[in-house]
């Protein structure tokens, strides 16, 4: 049963619906339908809010005074159905509510988003449903702009409270189903449920469109780009946004830069592409539209204005310091904004006007630079004893560059000093000694040694040495990256010169020259005697070469005048002597011996000698035999050497030639000759007293009968 309690005065009751206007609940029922003291004719609409609020308190203060304190709000209302002179109501929040509570009017359904108590927006109520048919009726029609045609979104609000507490969290929105206008009236309409129609019930809410994005703000968020935010959109019938961009902000200059397919989408950023320019340093001005499942848009939000942001300005901090060599140690602290895609080093002399770009560095996160001996290949390399000033800008990832900072001096530090104790050593074999002190200045990285056959030049770089502790170098031993065969004379004079370097190459003046000589080879040996006439070999003698440092003699032979020599032996110092064996009988030699010292220079090679090997004894002549009884004898004519020592008598076999016998004469007796037997060839040869067998002689048949 409703329970009814005492209205207020008729002649309120027929007044419109004010701010001001408080009732009172008259009945709660089991279902939630809360009914207050108001309806039509007091102005009452359904959807509109309303808040139940606790009774005020009356309280007096110390002096007396009395004071009304008002009550907090228990609940807030939607009207779902209004009579004459009562409402019924559900609630959007909070609860608790009991017969009695004070209802105050808060907003109509065309300001539920002005008022900021709700976020929820209504156009209409379902009046009644009939999921069987798939029909129904809601309470808006041409009156509020509605046509045969229209679609609405079917809404029911949730209450969410805290499970552990029970305190009102917030309102939850949840998409019940869709409705198609088939027939308007002035102030109802009869509906289509399109889709969902068993969930569709009387009290839901309609609407054709949800409400305008609010909370919109626009921000720069770096070089040529802006960031449009936004609140979360509460209808879940949300499909995404409209993003909408003007230069002015007025009339009609909106040009749409993007569809967002998200409901819960709250930022889009705005940046520049070749299809959607932004410039520096420019106002552009956004508003959203929200569409919906039916395709329907919101009303546009409010405005927002953002300024992209302009050329960056340089960094801070920027310094460099002074007295390096050929260089510039440049820093700076690292840019605040980071969107700058990096910076650029300019450069000139203190002299000069305009700056020169020697570095284009692309990290923002870089915080120095080293202009090491010009530091780019587009500028000119530093030079010694110079001031440079150095400038830095940052730029943007587009390019743009803003102001340079102002101008830092450097001046670089000067070439280092000439070695000091330049010296060489002289009198060394076929190389060249050389020492100084090691360099005062730490920045030396080493030395090189220049080399010239006469003092005025010119001069050639023979050695260059790396670390500046290193202060010797020897000319000709290969010690250098340039010494390598570079093949020193004997007994010349070379003039030096050394230079220091430090690690960017530049140099020192060269040192003054030092002249040193070099050990001369040996003399050629003297009195080179080759003695003749010897068997298989020559024995040759000289003179001792007086050069204490001779370690040995190198003797080289040719076996034709004019032809090349090669060596065939060598013998110590100590021994001036040699005898080449193994030779050809009766051959002419022709010899040349020099001196090697200790250090392997070689000598001047002697006057060329030569000697012949002694001879072969002449072919025996003569040979002839004769019978003597049962014998046969040999004989032959003496041969014309006077060393012969003996004569060899051989016989001709089946199987070649053998020795028969031995003659010191000039006749010898075949004993072995039978009368009757076949013819013997015999041949004789003459051997001297160094055993030199001569050419046998023409052979000779001998035939006994």
């Amino acid at each position: 049963m409703m329970a009814v309690v005492a209205l207020c005065p008729p002649a309120w009751a027929q007044k419109p619906i004010s701010p001001e206007w408080k009732g009172y609940v008259i009945d709660v029922r089991a279902n939630g339908d809360v009914w207050f003291n108001a309806g039509t004719a007091s102005g009452v609409k359904l959807g509109d809010m309303y808040e139940v609020v606790e009774p005020s308190k009356t309280v007096k203060d110390p002096k007396g005074k009395t004071h009304v304190i008002p009550g907090s709000r228990k609940a807030l209302l939607v009207v779902v159905e209004t009579l004459k002179d009562i409402s019924s109501c559900q609630a959007l929040e909070g609860g608790g509510v009991v017969n009695g509570d004070e209802v105050r009017f808060v907003s109509s359904r065309a300001e539920s988003r002005k008022s900021g108590d709700s976020d929820f927006l209504s156009e209409g109520l379902v009046l009644s449903a009939d999921p069987d048919q798939k029909t129904g009726i809601i309470n808006i029609g041409k009156a509020q702009g509605l046509n045969k045609g229209d679609k609405l979104s079917v809404v029911r609000p949730e209450k969410i409270v805290d499970p552990a507490t029970g305190a009102f969290v917030r309102i939850k929105h949840n998409l019940i189903g869709e409705i198609e206008v088939f027939s308007a009236e002035e102030t109802v309409s009869d509906v289509k449920l399109t889709k969902n129609a068993a969930a569709i019930a009387k009290g839901d809410f309609v609407r054709r469109r949800t409400s305008a994005p609010s909370g919109v703000e626009a921000r720069a968020a770096g070089f040529r780009k802006n960031e449009i935010t936004w609140k979360l959109q509460p209808e879940p019938e949300t499909e995404g946004f409209l993003v909408f961009r003007s230069a002015t902000g007025k009339g009609e200059t909106w040009t749409q830069i993007a569809k967002i397919n998200k409901r819960d989408a709250v930022s889009y950023t705005d940046e520049h592409s070749s299809s959607n320019p932004l410039a520096d340093n420019t106002a552009y001005y956004y508003r959203l539209v929200a569409y919906n499942n039916l395709g329907a848009n919101s009303a546009p939000s409010e405005t927002a204005r953002a300024t992209t942001q302009g050329p960056p300005p340089p960094p801070e901090g920027f310094q460099t310091q002074p007295g390096m060599i050929r260089s510039a140690p440049l820093s700076w602290t690292e840019h605040p904004n980071p969107s700058i895609a990096g910076y650029r080093i300019y450069r000139k002399k203190e002299k000069d006007k305009e700056f020169m770009l020697i570095a284009d560095i692309k990290n923002r996160r870089e915080t120095s630079y080293h202009d090491r001996d010009g530091g780019s290949t587009t500028a000119p390399k530093l030079e010694d004893s110079t001031a440079y000033q150095y400038a830095i800008s940052a730029y943007s990832p587009y390019g743009d560059e803003g102001p340079k900072s102002a101008p830092v001096t450097a001046r670089t530090a000067d070439p280092p000093t000439i070695p000091e104790a330049f010296e060489g050593k002289g009198m060394q074999a076929r190389s060249v000694p050389l020492t100084w002190i090691m360099h005062k200045d730490e920045n030396v990285q080493g030395y090189y040694i220049y080399r010239a056959n006469q003092d005025d030049g010119p001069y050639q770089k023979v050695g260059e040495i790396k670390g500046r502790d290193k202060t010797t170098f020897t000319d000709g031993k290969g010690s250098g990256f340039f010494s390598a065969g570079d093949g020193l004379k004997d007994s010349q004079l070379y003039f030096y010169k050394v230079q220091a370097f430090n690690w960017v190459g530049a140099t020192s003046a060269m040192s003054d020259s030092i002249a040193v000589m070099t050990k001369p080879a040996p003399l050629a040996p003297e009195n080179l005697i080759a003695t003749s006439g010897r068997p298989k070999q020559t024995p040759l003698a000289w003179r001792p070469n007086p050069d204490v440092t001779i370690k040995l003699y190198e003797i080289f032979r040719s076996d034709k005048e004019g032809a090349p020599f090669k060596k065939v032996g060598e013998t110590l110092a100590e021994k001036p002597f040699f005898v080449d064996e193994k030779l050809s009988d009766g051959t002419v030699y022709y010899y040349q011996v020099r001196a090697v010292d200790k250090d392997k220079l070689e000598g001047e090679f002697s006057p060329v000698i030569s000697a012949m090997t002694k001879k072969l004894p002449a072919k025996v002549t003569g040979i002839r035999w004769q019978k003597e009884g049962a014998k046969a004898v040999l004989q032959w004519a003496k041969n014309p050497e006077t060393d012969i020592r003996e004569y060899l008598v051989y016989k001709k076999s089946f199987f070649g030639w053998a020795k028969a016998g031995v003659s010191r004469e000039t006749f010898f007796i075949l004993e072995d000759l039978k009368v009757g037997a076949d013819s013997t060839d015999y041949a004789v040869s003459a051997v001297d007293g160094d055993n030199l067998e001569g050419e046998r002689s023409d052979p000779l048949s001998v035939l006994l009968r």
